[in-house]
C-alpha cells in the first residue's frame, strides 16, 4: 500500500485520519492515530511533528498537536496564554511545574481551551493576537466552548 505524505499532515473528519490532498506519494508513510479529544474537533487537521533524538536522528511524536492554548488557575482566576508545537507534553510540564515563571508562579495548571492549527507560523500568530484581546474577551472564548472552566486534560494522563 502506498500513503501520501510529506510532512505528515493528516485530515482528520469525524474521527478518520485521512492523507492530505496534494503531498507527494512515499512507501507505507506512519499513520496518525486519531484519539480523543481530536475527533471531537470536525474538520481538525494533525501535524505529526518532528523531534530530533539527539542524536541527530529525527523522531516523530504522532500525537503531537500544534495549538495556542490557555492555562487558568481556576475559574476567572489567572490565565496563561501560550502557543506549542506538542500540547500534551507542554500541558504536562505546566502540570509538573517544570517551567518557572509565570505559570507556575501563579499557579496556573487547568488547561481550559485550546485551538489546534496546521503550523507554527499561524499558530505563533493567533497566540499574538489573543495576548492583546481584553481579558474580558478572553474569557468569553473560554466560556463558548467550556462553560464549567473543566480541566480538559484531566482524563489524558491516566
Amino acid at each position: 500500500k502506498q500513503r501520501r505524505a510529506s510532512s505528515f499532515l493528516y485530515s482528520v473528519i469525524l474521527g478518520a485520519a485521512q492523507p492530505n490532498p496534494g503531498t507527494q506519494t512515499v512507501e507505507r508513510a506512519p499513520p496518525c492515530p486519531v484519539v480523543a479529544p481530536r475527533a471531537e474537533w470536525p474538520g481538525f487537521r494533525v501535524r505529526c511533528a518532528s523531534r530530533n533524538d539527539g542524536r541527530g536522528r529525527c523522531v516523530r511524536n504522532p500525537d503531537a498537536i500544534i495549538a495556542v492554548y490557555m492555562m487558568a488557575s481556576r475559574r476567572n482566576g489567572t490565565l496563561y496564554t501560550g502557543v506549542t508545537s506538542d500540547l500534551h507534553d507542554r500541558v504536562w510540564k505546566h502540570k509538573l511545574g517544570t517551567f518557572k515563571g509565570f505559570t507556575d508562579d501563579h499557579g496556573c495548571k487547568g488547561l481550559v481551551w485550546f485551538e489546534p492549527h496546521l503550523g507554527m507560523t499561524e499558530a505563533i500568530a493567533r497566540e499574538k493576537k489573543i495576548k492583546k484581546w481584553r481579558r474580558a474577551w478572553k474569557l468569553a472564548l473560554i466560556e463558548g466552548g467550556n462553560p464549567i472552566w473543566a480541566d480538559l486534560a484531566a482524563d489524558w494522563y491516566g
